[in-house]
């Protein structure tokens, strides 16, 4: 399998900060501080916002400079995000935290996705993705519990400066442990070029839908287990565990699915278990059928055959770009999915976010199926 100790390193260095979910609690202190189910959509899409502004010179900056400092920056910044929502005294305030935790993702994933890609064989794409990135949320099997746990106990702010805390430590691991890759550059050949690929233009609209619903589904789950169904953070920490669990095992399930299968099929049946999770959320009114529906949301995972599909079809100097190209994809979906789930539970209700998830998915699965695989 095509994956070696400098991948490891990184990997479990990248870790350590996910210790504590943040995302898990982000909605619901957003609400504590006074702001409306409407507000908690804007500010979730205006990650998307950030994401149109910072994404593609994240990629050709990863691909120009190389992988390490842009991992270094995401490290700092969320730190610094932790830090502001733990000085926050209104809502508003998290717009910044949102900022630079937003600027951090946007950072990371082209320079770790377009690691990995250099490091794997080609018979092995999926599978090494899936072990890659499982290693990458290795934290995120106890962080719900703990987060929880310290969130129930202590308060909100106190989480938050352990998540500083965490943070500082994973620079320094990244500091320490992470080898520089080499920097290649190909002169004439940028996201003008990528997007003549007409497969990279379906795979792009696809996940811009599918990510317009699932992006959402976190907030709005989140609100409808604390908010609606009444469970502690404790219960909604169990719940997310579990699900990081079945998604750690799943992701290696879904790299082996997408090399053995195709990765066309692998995330037409991603696509429906996420609309069949989407259903049941609007059902949910108890414990174990939100634990349901959040572990058929896990059951299989997009990014392997994803992100298989990217390594097949572009070259390696073009990585950063692509990942981040698709990332965009992304960011816009956060854009029309948090803002349009946010409206329809202001007025028409909890439920009927979910609704709109589940017209995503039906939509990603129907653009999918469109995408030829022969590379």
């Amino acid at each position: 399998m095509g994956f070696n100790k400098r991948l490891i390193l990184t990997a479990l260095s990248l870790s350590v900060g996910g210790l504590i979910n943040v995302e898990m609690v982000m909605a619901p202190y957003l609400t504590a501080l006074g702001g409306s189910l409407l507000t908690v959509g804007v500010l979730y899409s205006l990650r998307g916002l950030i994401g149109l502004l910072f994404r593609l010179p994240a990629g050709f900056l990863s691909d120009r400079l190389g992988r390490k400092l842009m991992l270094l920056v995401c490290s700092g910044l969320r730190a610094l995000g932790s830090l502001i929502l733990a000085l926050a005294s209104r809502v508003y305030d998290a717009l910044y935290a949102v900022a630079a935790r937003s600027i951090a993702n946007v950072s990371e994933n082209p320079a770790y996705l377009a690691t990995v890609g250099e490091l794997v064989e080609d018979g092995s794409i999926g599978i090494a993705f899936g072990v890659a990135l499982s290693l990458r949320n290795i934290p995120s099997i106890i962080s719900p519990v703990v987060t929880g746990f310290i969130a129930d106990s202590a308060g909100f702010r106190m989480l938050f400066l352990v998540s500083v805390t965490a943070y500082v430590i994973s620079l320094s691991l990244i500091l320490l442990f992470v080898k520089e890759s080499k920097v290649q550059t190909l002169k004439g050949y940028g996201f003008r070029e990528l997007l003549r690929d007409r497969r990279l233009l379906l795979i792009f609209t696809a996940f811009l839908l599918v990510f317009s619903g699932q992006t959402a589904f976190t907030p709005f789950f989140n609100i409808l287990a604390v908010d609606y169904i009444g469970l502690s953070f404790s219960q909604l920490g169990l719940i997310t565990s579990l699900g990081a669990a079945t998604a750690l095992m799943t992701r290696i399930a879904s790299g082996w699915l997408s090399d053995k299968l195709t990765p066309r099929i692998e995330l037409i049946l991603a696509g429906g278990f996420r609309i069949v999770s989407y259903i049941l959320a609007t059902c949910a009114y108890s414990f174990p059928l939100l634990f349901l529906t959040y572990l058929v949301n896990r059951l299989l995972i997009f990014a392997p055959a994803r992100n298989t599909m990217i390594v097949r079809i572009v070259p390696s100097e073009l990585r950063g770009r692509a990942f981040a190209l698709m990332g965009l994809a992304g960011d816009l979906g956060r854009i029309i999915g948090a803002t349009v789930a946010g409206l329809l539970a202001e007025l028409y209700g909890i439920g009927y976010p979910f609704y709109f998830m589940a017209i995503t998915g039906i939509a990603f699965i129907a653009l999918i199926s469109t995408v030829k695989e022969s590379y």
